[in-house]
């Protein structure tokens, strides 16, 4: 069974401690309470890797209006995603990884400009992404975070003439060849995980 592209890594954090508490009973995270945590277990229960269990004891997930405790234990389904991710080496890491392919947007759009500017072989730095779009340096970070969450591969490197962090999607044909004498310039590009 293929691992689901909903799930979020605290969803996957989530499933691999269940997995690994002999009731398979999901603990709900210390710092989630009330709505959040309700909403959070409604996610996991209409993902079919949870379901709604009577909570004798902890962990309590939500009380419902007659005063029952409710908890969540792992579904053969949510087992199976952890059994893949585990095969898979996914594990419970903090890094993130894209989850699915990377779409390509409409050709009119401002993604698409960035797009463009990142796939150059000299790659762009966030003033010229900002420039491009008219947006602000914080939301043109966003825009990248956005990116890499969509399956994109954006490296980063400092350029070594002025100190200015350069962001770029390398193509295939180009990281199939080696580096390019624009990035030999430079210290070389890292793909880096979103925050």
């Amino acid at each position: 069974m293929p691992t689901d592209p909903l799930l979020t890594p605290q969803h996957r954090d989530l499933l691999a401690a269940a997995a690994r508490r002999p009731d398979h009973r999901l603990t709900p995270p210390e710092r989630v309470t009330g709505g959040a945590r309700r909403r959070l277990g409604e996610k996991l229960v209409a993902l079919s890797v949870a379901e709604t269990v009577t909570a004798a004891d902890e962990p309590i997930w939500v009380r419902v209006p007659s005063g029952e405790a409710k908890g969540l234990q792992l579904t053969v389904a949510g087992l199976a995603i952890i059994d893949v991710d585990a095969r898979a080496g996914v594990g419970v890491s903090r890094e993130r990884t894209p989850i699915c392919t990377a779409v390509e947007p409409r050709a009119w759009t401002k993604i698409a400009r960035v797009l463009a500017l990142l796939r150059r072989p000299e790659g762009a730095d966030l003033q010229m992404l900002a420039a491009a779009t008219g947006w602000l340096p914080h939301t043109t970070r966003a825009a990248l975070t956005g990116l890499r969450r969509k399956g994109h591969a954006i490296h980063v490197r400092k350029r070594e003439a002025d100190g200015r962090t350069v962001y770029r999607i390398e193509t295939t044909a180009e990281s199939a060849s080696g580096p390019t004498s624009a990035s030999s310039e430079a210290a070389p590009a890292t793909p880096v995980a979103s925050r």
